[in-house]
């Protein structure tokens, strides 16, 4: 499995990317074997990209932001699904929506002006404009995710996939099981997060479809073994 970090969903269809994931992940998709494209890009976009954005004039406007994300990304995934047609090489296209970051208030101005590329004093004045607490900005991806799933270009090869509704509450708060140790780590906690992506993603990729039932048979194992819980009689 190939994975790609620090791409922005908006650059994959871009020629001129410094980075030149998408050239990568297109060639890859010709290569004239059967295969899964597990795509999971949009957070660089969503977070990073956004709040950079934002910060020029301290006002954006989200739906034409979001709109030219969705329209890169659609115009990416075109292009595999053509250059694919006669290799058949493409048997389904896995669009991972965006997870929301677990940054902490207290520490998402500073981590977040370091890969914005934006001053901290830049980034805190931006709470004087839009909401950035942290419920707030998952509220957001949120959004974002609901555009995406709403707005992809409909093929059967395409199929969407997200997580970000399990791994909040109905406030947009983080779920504490997904929230990773360090405040300052900007990904969610992978031990709990991959499960989820797994249980989804089964049906598409065989080795998770295995990891799953062995994680099931585990859970069972385990809730077998243990002590009969004692329950008082009211007397």
């Amino acid at each position: 499995m190939n994975v790609f970090s620090a791409s922005s969903m908006k650059g994959l269809s871009n020629p001129k990317s410094v980075i030149g994931h998408g050239e990568v992940v297109r060639n890859l998709a010709l290569i004239p074997i059967p295969k899964v494209l597990l795509l999971h890009f949009g957070e660089v976009d969503v977070e990073f990209g956004y709040y950079r954005k934002f910060c020029e004039r301290m006002e954006i406007d989200e739906d034409n932001f979001f709109g030219e994300i969705i329209n890169s990304f659609n115009k990416f995934i075109e292009e595999i699904i053509d250059k694919s047609q006669n290799t058949r090489s493409v048997s389904s296209i896995c669009v991972l929506m965006p997870q929301p970051c677990p940054l902490r208030d207290e520490t998402f101005c500073r981590v977040t002006s370091q890969f914005a590329d934006v001053s901290v004093e830049k980034m805190q004045e931006i709470a004087d404009y839009i909401d950035i607490r942290h419920a707030a900005r998952n509220k957001r991806c949120v959004s974002f995710n609901n555009l995406l799933e709403a707005n992809l270009i409909k093929d059967r090869k395409i199929k969407c996939f997200r997580v970000d509704k399990d791994m909040l509450d109905k406030n947009y708060e983080y779920r504490s099981e997904y929230l990773p140790k360090s405040t300052s780590e900007h990904h969610a906690e992978p031990r709990t997060t991959f499960p989820l992506w797994q249980e989804k993603l089964q049906n598409e990729v065989k080795p998770y479809r295995v990891l799953v039932k062995r994680r099931a048979k585990r859970l069972d194992a385990l809730a077998a073994s243990a002590p009969p819980v004692a329950h008082a009689m009211a007397m």
